[in-house]
């Protein structure tokens, strides 16, 4: 079953474009792909990935050599006898994969991979909105705060995803604000204007918003060193029950 995640991410601009350019880049040499399932089905009845020279599909459902989709498939211990200039892996989750293509003997630089290993956070990120029902969450804001200006605070990898993967068109935000920016060096980040923490009161938004998943003591050191004797509210961008609250605040 494909992943909320896997949708999500195939969704993007970024993602199409960089398969297309992988798949161009590939295209006059031999190629072994890995990973026969679900995820490199979806894939290949949206991408020319038979326009490519693709030696044998290998994946570790295979016992013996045979065909799948109309490539020649092998099991993965086949591999070290095959002829191919590149490996590439087309399954969504590639931190234990690409580890055993190395021990295996494969060298490093030939694999390539569709899903990179540096998104695990980002898919994370993902599914811990979903499980606070972040989609409901957002649509309660946009009406709360409708008409209020709002600075985002938080530019990790869980704010980057809701910028990514979530409409926030129906917020009236002026900026974004994180420690990171605070050597005034970033001055535009996913197409906002950026605050150091410092500035935040001088742009007079009406609301911060937090963007981050353990927010309770980020918020409480906003409000007692930054925000104190203002008007401007905090809120965390994502609602949890108090028990969980309870949890990682005290453990």
């Amino acid at each position: 079953m494909l992943s909320s995640y896997f949708y999500k991410k195939t969704k993007t601009k970024k993602f199409d474009d960089d398969l297309k350019w992988t798949i161009g880049e590939l295209r006059d040499k031999k190629v072994l792909l890995y990973g026969a399932g679900e995820v490199f089905l979806n894939l290949l009845e949206k991408y020319p990935f038979k326009e490519l020279n693709i030696v044998a599909i290998s994946d570790r459902k295979f016992n013996e050599e045979t065909s799948w989709n109309g490539f020649r498939a092998i099991p993965p211990q086949n591999i070290q006898n095959e002829n191919y200039d590149f490996v590439l892996v087309t399954n969504e989750y590639t931190q234990n994969i690409i580890p055993s293509l190395i021990n295996s003997g494969i060298e490093q630089h030939k694999i390539k991979t569709i899903f990179h290993i540096d998104i695990d956070e980002e898919r994370d990120s993902i599914f811990y909105l979903e499980q606070f029902n972040f989609e409901k969450r957002l649509e309660k804001l946009k009406k709360h705060l409708k008409g209020k200006k709002i600075i985002l605070y938080g530019a990790g990898v869980f704010a980057q995803a809701i910028m990514t993967y979530y409409d926030l068109s129906g917020l009236d935000i002026i900026g974004i604000s994180d420690r990171k920016f605070s050597h005034g060096e970033t001055q535009e980040f996913y197409g906002y204007k950026t605050y150091a923490p410092e500035d935040i009161v001088n742009a007079k938004p009406d609301y911060v918003l937090v963007m981050n998943k353990f927010f309770v003591n980020l918020i409480d050191d906003l409000d007692r060193n930054l925000l104190n004797n203002t008007k401007i509210r905090l809120k965390p961008i994502v609602k949890k029950p108090f028990m969980v609250l309870w949890k990682e605040i005290f453990g």
